[in-house]
């Protein structure tokens, strides 16, 4: 395998899990899509192929910029916002994938490790914790949002993501550094981390749902059972008279 071969696929990992960090970025802003799935996942899709053909072909840096921003700004079409509000997802989500992007690359720049010589694997371990960070930073601005609102026990989807994507960094960590390892044993690794983490996403998704969805029961029942009470409070009162 050669080594543009294996960027390209390392990249198209990477940038297929950019979309989750932008799902978790645009939950901060909106609430939840009401647009039929297949349209979402058409949008986010969308966003993939275009910036990795993009990338991996022209790579343009200008270009690129304007293809991220517009795929950016169609994705948040397909929530109910205003055009304030849908700018400043872009520009905020943006901006942040930037910085993050300048700070990986400075500190794995001047993170000197025993075998960091193979310069051939540090763009690709900087993809990935550029990734790992990214969704970490994103889901703890999302909990804290959380919090704010009192809709979600945000503190356990905090540090369950937290804990998470440590030990993914850690893990790539040991992967960059292992002796004698096979390229498609990196890729292997690398989708097996992204997994882990995709799954922890989803899953803590579907039990904000449920967490959700038994809290307005219980409303329901404490608002049925007080109204009961009232009923009860004024037969009884009437049956006096």
């Amino acid at each position: 395998m050669t080594a543009d071969l294996m960027y390209s696929i390392v990249y198209l990992i990477c940038n297929f899990f950019t979309i989750f960090i932008i799902h978790k970025f645009y939950r901060i802003f909106f609430e939840s899509s009401e647009k039929a799935k297949w349209l979402v996942a058409g949008a986010y899709g969308l966003y993939f192929v275009i910036t990795s053909i993009l990338h991996l072909t022209i790579n343009i840096p200008l270009l690129t910029l304007v293809a991220n921003l517009c795929c950016y700004y169609v994705i948040t079409l397909l929530y109910n916002a205003s055009l304030k509000k849908r700018l400043s997802a872009v520009a905020f989500t943006y901006i942040f994938m930037f910085l993050m992007e300048i700070i990986v690359t400075i500190g794995i720049s001047n993170f000197h490790f025993k075998t960091m010589s193979r310069a051939e694997y540090v763009p690709y371990f900087a993809h990935v914790v550029l990734k790992l960070l990214s969704f970490s930073f994103a889901v703890a601005i999302s909990s804290f949002r959380s919090v704010k609102q009192q809709k979600l026990p945000a503190t356990l989807q905090f540090l369950s993501s937290f804990i998470v994507a440590c030990i993914s960094i850690y893990l790539s960590f040991v992967i960059h550094n292992s002796e004698n390892i096979m390229k498609i044993t990196i890729i292997f690794s690398i989708l097996g981390i992204f997994a882990i983490n995709i799954l922890q996403f989803t899953l803590y998704d579907v039990l904000a749902s449920v967490y959700l969805k038994n809290m307005k029961n219980m409303l329901w029942e404490q608002e049925k059972n007080y109204y009961q009470h009232e009923c009860e409070i004024m037969k009884t009162t009437q049956g006096h008279l």
